[in-house]
């Protein structure tokens, strides 16, 4: 229940995550590739469980940093999220101008 209310309130400050081998990169539609800020508490996390998450605030210093973050599942962003389309495939639902969320129903 809270990491709905938190989708809801800071979408669309959504980042995809993606499993590298061991570890996860993060990747937002506006700047691309940011980093967890080092004194944030996931800042040790290197694998997230879920697909997303949702950030409070970006910041630029050395690299660009997402602060106050929270992994949610693809699920809560797609109910709570924004606005969808159906992906151009056919086989999924796109958010955030593309971003593939779903890949099968």
């Amino acid at each position: 229940m809270v990491n709905t209310v938190l989708c809801a309130g800071l979408y669309p400050n959504v980042v995809q995550c993606t499993r590298r081998g061991k570890r996860t990169s993060l990747y937002t539609k506006e700047v691309g590739k940011v980093d967890i800020h080092p004194t944030s508490i996931n800042a040790g996390v290197h694998i997230f469980p879920l697909a997303f998450m949702v950030y409070g605030e970006k910041v630029k210093t050395s690299s660009i940093y997402i602060r106050d973050s929270t992994n949610i599942s693809d699920y809560t962003l797609l109910m709570f999220g924004g606005h969808l389309v159906p992906s151009k495939s056919g086989n999924g639902i796109e958010m955030l101008d593309q971003i593939r969320m779903v890949d099968h129903f």
